[in-house]
């Protein structure tokens, strides 16, 4: 077991990893490659079992070495100290090709057709169509509530992805060019309070937990590690700003419709109205920003190929967020 802290926080997340990918020091270069070349058969035997033969213990494990890998390397303040990152990044690129060879592509109908307009008007009804929009958690959620198990699971669940979005949004920008970065910056400086520190999301999310109790130690989802670990793909380390910038106007575009039923079913649940503030300010938010999302892709997308990222880039996302609403309902249904 290894427990992921952060610094100044009392919540620990707790990844269940097998032992020979954990590594202590890796002293040199050729140690660093004696552990890739040591390690790339096994490691390629999961992600295969994973992701080809949909084996779901292997998925999980997958998805516990990828969040421990990305947080880490989200996170380092050591990076130019031993060459321990020099293997994980090694590891995780095996990992990656597999997921990447094996996921869905998705097509635009316009292409033949193709005019920026059609594109965004495509990008948009896709998004709108997606499943996410009516997953039957919405419905448990709002129908009976959760009990207070069912609500330890909803919440740290969020709580894994929302700690890191913050660091989404502005390594996106490292790779968009500058004369793209101002939505991303306006993105940012929203999710980190618009100057008021108490109103930084992060921050503001915690206070869900005013009435059930922070958790010390959060048991992740693998599907709430789906989700982060997708995340960073699209922001972090595909190198692609079309598939990143699809990926989190998705986002945008259906949060608040996603907001307004979780706000309603955490009432439901009995959660006062004063610990939903991150979620009610969210659906006003993200109203404006699934305003602007339209004139950002218009400015985003040239040619059919950079719209088809985009699109795969939405769905990658949206397929992630909805995996991890079916490991919470899976959870709340066996309750």
């Amino acid at each position: 077991m290894i427990y992921l802290s952060e610094i100044g926080s009392p919540t620990q997340i707790a990844l269940t990893i097998p032992e020979n990918f954990i590594f202590n020091s890796t002293a040199s270069i050729e140690a660093a490659y004696d552990a890739i070349v040591h390690l790339t058969p096994s490691i390629t035997l999961l992600a295969r079992d994973a992701f080809l033969h949909q084996d779901k213990n292997a998925w999980d494990t997958i998805q516990s070495l990828l969040f421990y890998w990305n947080y880490r390397d989200l996170t380092r303040i050591d990076r130019m100290k031993g060459n321990i990152a020099l293997v994980e990044q090694a590891l995780r690129k095996i990992v990656l090709d597999i997921q990447m060879e094996t996921a869905v592509s998705h097509q635009l109908t316009c292409t033949n057709h193709f005019t920026p307009e059609r594109a965004v008007r495509e990008l948009a009804d896709c998004a709108r169509s997606h499943r996410i929009n009516t997953h039957p958690l919405f419905e448990v959620m709002n129908d009976r509530g959760l009990n207070t198990t069912g609500l330890s699971a909803f919440l740290e669940s969020y709580y894994v992805n929302n700690r890191l979005f913050h660091l989404f949004v502005a390594t996106l920008s490292c790779f968009t060019p500058l004369d793209k970065r101002t939505a991303l910056a306006n993105n940012f400086y929203d999710e980190m309070g618009a100057g008021d520190r108490g109103m930084a999301h992060p921050v503001l999310f915690l206070k869900n937990f005013n009435t059930i109790g922070r958790p010390t130690t959060i048991h992740a989802l693998p599907e709430s590690l789906c989700l982060a670990n997708t995340k960073t793909y699209a922001a972090f380390l595909s190198g692609d700003y079309h598939y990143g910038m699809g990926g989190f106007g998705y986002i945008e575009l259906t949060m608040p419709n996603q907001m307004e039923k979780i706000f309603s079913g955490l009432q439901k649940s009995g959660l006062p109205r004063a610990d939903l503030e991150f979620w009610e300010a969210h659906i006003t938010i993200d109203i404006e920003h699934g305003k602007t999302w339209f004139a950002e892709m218009l400015s985003l997308i040239e040619t059919p190929e950079e719209a088809e990222q985009c699109l795969n880039g939405g769905m990658h996302l949206l397929d992630a967020r909805a995996t991890m609403y079916d490991g919470i309902l899976r959870v709340v249904s066996c309750l």
